[in-house]
């Protein structure tokens, strides 16, 4: 349940603009009166800022594969679509879904962000193998958790869904 509301909450944070949701591209945008709770991920930061090289996360790494949990999987780290101050990391951000790797606690984040749930959910899991490059056997390795927000799949909201491939 706690993964299913943080999981709104983290996907509210990486929706568009287009999904009536604020999203700051960059930070001479911000007023000078935002502030951030110290539960809300900044996505507001650039990863680089120019002149002043890498700020403070996560090393990326330069090979084409990286180990998570224990599944060796591509280098989502080069291609990603955004990563905040926290290291939380965009890997694909779709026009029905979102997908998001929470890298202190391992742990994949699926947002479907239109109806209907079903059909969404199974492409959104085709699109995380594609990404990773990994089977469905090594998905089911991995922490992966399916959620949806209420404004968008009421009766599908509130509940942590795994793979559907993963029994």
């Amino acid at each position: 349940m706690i993964l299913a509301i943080l999981g709104g909450i983290v996907a509210l944070g990486f929706l568009r603009e287009d999904k009536k949701t604020l999203e700051l591209e960059k930070t001479e945008d911000i007023p000078p009166n935002f502030t951030l709770g110290e539960d809300e991920p900044d996505f507001t930061k650039p990863l680089v800022q120019e002149g002043k090289g890498a700020l403070p996360g996560p090393t990326v790494s330069e090979s084409s594969k990286i180990e998570v949990s224990n599944v060796k999987v591509n280098n989502f780290y080069k291609d990603a679509k955004k990563i905040n101050s926290q290291g939380d990391i965009l890997i694909s951000e779709e026009k029905d879904f979102d997908i998001v790797y929470f890298p202190k606690g391992d742990e994949f984040l699926i947002s479907i962000l239109s109806s209907p749930f079903y059909p969404k959910r199974l492409e959104a899991e085709k699109k995380l193998l594609e990404t990773l490059g990994i089977s469905e056997k090594d998905a089911c390795k991995l922490d992966v958790s399916i959620t949806t927000p209420a404004f968008v799949n009421q009766n599908e909201a509130g509940i942590n869904y795994g793979l559907s491939f993963c029994k």
